[in-house]
């Protein structure tokens, strides 16, 4: 994470003699970025601790429901008895 701070933190970098200058940061740019980054880094974290008690089976079962719950769509799927096309 301490790593992917620096990158952002570098590659908004401008240029100029004052602090205000040299940095660019909007909260609905980096502002997301950041916030994002330290999401996926407490997901990764939990996803760690449950992957070690849950079967992997039950963890993507919930993986699909949530995903469906925020706007996920299985319509594009079209469902057979012999095969899956998409």
């Amino acid at each position: 994470m301490i790593i992917g701070f620096a990158g952002l933190t570098i590659s908004q970098i401008k240029g100029g003699t004052s602090l205000t200058d040299l940095f660019s940061f909007s909260f609905t740019g980096e502002g997301f970025m950041l916030i994002y980054g330290l999401l996926a880094a407490l997901a990764t974290r939990l996803a760690k601790k449950l992957g070690s008690t849950l079967n992997s089976f039950v963890m993507a079962g919930w993986n699909l429901v949530i995903g469906l719950f925020m706007g996920g769509d299985l319509s594009i799927i079209t469902w057979t008895l012999l095969e899956l096309r998409y």
